[in-house]
């Protein structure tokens, strides 16, 4: 190293020094840690956490897809669900399923679908919640829970059909005989589930009924007359018709599903084991008219299980209610 002294003219020395270029190597540049995985569970058109599939009919199936969506940028591996129980299910079966895009592995950022089934069996004239929880599993790891909902509904609801509706009589019709039935026909306009027929009855005073029972057919042959088959039956107990004229409600064991535009009939049939009182006395009444006012039917009478049907221009007063639409 060389010294340079020089004398400046105010009376001072300056040192200048001249040394070699040193070169600093840098290590390489550390390289970003990718975050893990993390996968969140989404559903079309809703951020919600609650995932409602709403009333669905008894032996009916409604779907739902949800879509599954990995925010970390590691792959989600081992992918499953666990947890689910019926009425829920994964459709096809266990994770991942049918109808979906879902595999077993979810890369960093993608997004797939799993289709949820909802496929409820409830009790006849009942509506039954049921809850459940989804919880997807990735990597040894538990995503967040979410509430699938749902209601079963089996006819809990019912609704009166104005066009297969009559109140316009004013008299009574008495039944004689036990061996005496009545049967009422209509015809509706729709298809429709048959829940409940209503009636205007009542007993006389010194009547004993064990049961009356109201049978729905179909028409029969040539003749026009009700078939032999019941397609269903509806019973009240004898305790339950008044003495006095009062509504009288008929529920099938199970709605019968009706055809639009076909005839079928209602038998109202108090039976003969129901005459306990010794006499063949007039014992039951109901309420009609004695002329033609309901235009969608007809009136019948005779002996059920024979060909003895007679006609009568009496129509009864009835009152159909069938399954409310969901």
């Amino acid at each position: 190293m060389k010294l340079h002294n020089k004398m400046s003219k105010y009376g001072f020395f300056l040192l200048g020094v001249s040394a070699p270029l040193v070169i600093f190597a840098c290590g390489k540049k550390e390289e970003k840690k990718k975050t893990p995985a993390a996968v969140k569970v989404e559903i079309e058109a809703t951020s919600a956490q609650v995932y409602d599939f709403g009333a669905v009919a008894s032996g009916q199936k409604k779907e739902m897809a949800i879509t599954l969506t990995n925010t970390g940028e590691e792959a989600a591996a081992d992918l499953s669900e666990t947890g689910l129980e019926a009425p829920f299910s994964i459709k096809g079966g266990t994770f991942p399923g049918t109808g979906g895009t879902c595999t077993e592995s979810l890369a960093g950022g993608a997004s797939c679908q799993i289709v949820v089934e909802y496929a409820p069996t409830v009790p006849v004239y009942s509506n039954v919640a049921h809850e459940d929880s989804l919880v997807i599993s990735f990597s040894g790891k538990t995503a967040t829970e979410f509430l699938l909902t749902g209601s079963g509904d089996f006819c809990s609801k019912q609704s009166a059909l104005a066009d297969l509706t009559n109140s316009a009589g004013t008299a009574h019709l008495a039944y004689e005989s036990a061996n005496l039935t009545m049967a009422q026909s209509f015809t509706p306009a729709t298809n429709m589930d048959l829940a409940t027929v209503g009636l205007t009855l009542y007993k006389g005073q010194t009547a004993d009924l064990e049961s009356v029972v109201l049978r729905l057919r179909s028409t029969s042959g040539s003749a026009n007359n009700p078939d032999v088959d019941d397609l269903g039956t509806a019973t009240v107990v004898g305790s339950a018709v008044p003495t006095t004229s009062g509504a009288v409600s008929f529920t099938f064991t199970e709605p019968v599903s009706l055809t639009a535009g076909t005839k079928y009939w209602f038998i109202l049939d108090p039976g003969t084991s129901n005459i306990s009182n010794g006499t063949l006395s007039t014992y039951l009444y109901v309420k009609g008219a004695f002329s033609d006012t309901f235009s969608g039917g007809e009136v019948k009478f005779g002996q059920d299980g024979t060909n003895g049907w007679y006609s009568w221009n009496y129509d009864l007063n009835f009152e159909l209610k069938s399954c409310s639409a969901l």
